[in-house]
């Protein structure tokens, strides 16, 4: 199953949410609300017991352009990333893309970590 696969029935609640929201809000684009970068802040301190600030706080809305975010920020040409295969694809080429190399960890049923 890939990440976007979503061929299934949610759930009867899920459901419900979703319709309240279209009777009520506008489709578009939002802001994040207080009350979710304070549940942020909230859930890191339970959670890790690590306290942070608004402030540092960035959302991103994606995985792929998160990752991509993340070697520009952390890497130099030529750097090398290790990632672990098989992995989906837009992961391997945003490296690519950042021109930092890619040095794979390959697991099979034999070296699967778990």
């Amino acid at each position: 199953m890939w990440v976007a696969d979503m061929d299934f029935l949610p759930f009867k609640e899920i459901r419900d949410v979703v319709r309240r929201y279209a009777d009520e809000y506008i489709f578009g684009y939002t802001y994040a609300s207080d009350a979710l970068y304070q549940s942020i802040i909230d859930w890191e301190k339970s959670e890790h017991d690590y306290v942070i600030k608004r402030e540092v706080l960035v959302l991103i809305e994606g995985v792929v352009p998160a990752i991509s975010i993340a070697v520009q920020a952390l890497t130099k040409e030529g750097d090398a990333v290790l990632i672990d295969t098989p992995v989906y694809p837009p992961f391997a080429r945003t490296i690519k893309f950042q021109s930092a190399k890619a040095r794979h960890q390959f697991f099979t049923s034999e070296t699967w970590p778990l």
